[in-house]
C-alpha cells in the first residue's frame, strides 16, 4: 500500500513538470562532466603557468620563485573556493589573477583583451578534460524544439562556461548563459535566480531548474518554489553532506530527461 501511495505521488510529480515551458539548466556533471575533482591542483597549476609564461614571467623570474608564485595562486584559489561556499560570492578568476599579481609587486598592464587571454589560457587545462553525458546533444535539440532553454552556472570563469558549449556544440540550444562570475554570487542564492528570472521575463510557476548538487540547484530552486529534476548521473561530494533535500524527480541519465518533459 505504501508503495503504491509513493508510486502515484511521484507520478503526480512527474506530470506537473509536462506543462512547464523554460529549462534552467545547470552545466557541469549536468550536461557535461568535467572531471578536474582528483586533479583539482594540478590542472589549476597549470593555468596559472601558463597565465605565467604567457606574461613572460619565465624570463624575469628564477624557477624557483615563478614555482613559488604557482603554488601560492593555487593556494589562493582554493581559499577562495572554500569561502565562496560559505557566503556564496564569486571571485571570478580574471580579477584574482590580476589581485594576486599586484600583491606579488608584479606591475604589469593588463588590457580588457590581455586579461581574456589569460583567462582563456588559465581555464583551457579544464576545458580540454569536459565531455558530454552520453545522449547529452540529442536530447537538447529534442527539448528544445518545445522549451525555452537557459544555462545557470556556478563558474569563476564565464570564458569557460561558453567555450564549453562552443566545443560541444551545444551553445545554439540554449536561450540565455547565467555565469556566477558575471553576476558575482554564486547558486543557492536566491538572488542569482531572481536576477534569471527578471532577465528573462519569466515567473517561478514556469520553470524547472535541473541540475546535480542538491545544495545549491536543487534547494535554490525549494526556496523560489520552482520544480526541479536531480541529475544522478555521477556521483558528486557536495550531495555527501547535504542532507535530506527534496525534489520533483530524479534522473540517471538524460535520455530520462526527454521522457519526462
Amino acid at each position: 500500500m505504501i508503495q503504491e501511495v509513493r508510486k502515484a505521488l511521484a507520478g503526480r510529480k512527474i506530470s506537473k513538470l509536462k506543462n512547464k515551458k523554460v529549462l534552467l539548466f545547470d552545466l557541469g556533471v549536468t550536461i557535461c562532466d568535467i572531471p578536474i575533482e582528483p586533479r583539482w591542483k594540478e590542472i589549476n597549476h597549470a593555468g596559472i603557468m601558463s597565465v605565467f609564461l604567457k606574461l613572460g614571467l619565465d624570463e624575469k623570474l628564477s624557477k624557483k620563485r615563478l614555482g613559488e608564485l604557482a603554488y601560492g595562486f593555487v593556494a589562493s584559489k582554493e581559499r577562495l573556493r572554500k569561502l565562496a561556499k560559505e557566503n556564496y560570492a564569486e571571485y571570478e578568476i580574471k580579477q584574482q589573477i590580476k589581485v594576486f599579481l599586484d600583491e606579488a609587486g608584479i606591475k604589469i598592464r593588463l588590457s580588457r583583451k590581455l586579461l581574456y587571454e589569460l583567462e582563456m589560457l588559465y581555464v583551457w587545462p579544464e576545458l580540454e578534460i569536459s565531455e558530454l553525458f552520453d545522449g547529452a546533444a540529442h536530447v537538447l535539440k529534442k527539448l528544445k524544439k518545445t522549451h525555452q532553454m537557459y544555462i545557470l552556472s556556478n563558474n569563476v570563469s564565464s570564458v569557460l562556461v561558453r567555450e564549453i558549449l562552443k566545443k560541444h556544440r551545444i551553445g545554439g540550444y540554449f536561450n540565455g548563459v547565467f555565469v556566477s562570475a558575471d553576476l558575482g554570487m554564486r547558486k543557492p542564492d536566491v538572488r542569482f535566480l531572481e536576477n534569471t528570472l527578471k532577465t528573462i521575463s519569466a515567473s517561478p510557476e514556469d520553470c524547472i531548474i535541473i541540475g546535480d548538487r542538491l545544495n545549491q540547484d536543487i534547494i535554490m530552486a525549494n526556496r523560489m518554489n520552482i520544480s526541479s529534476v536531480f541529475v544522478s548521473i555521477k556521483e558528486h561530494v557536495d550531495n555527501t553532506s547535504a542532507g535530506k533535500i527534496t525534489y520533483d524527480t530524479k534522473i540517471s541519465s538524460l535520455h530520462d530527461l526527454a521522457r519526462i518533459l
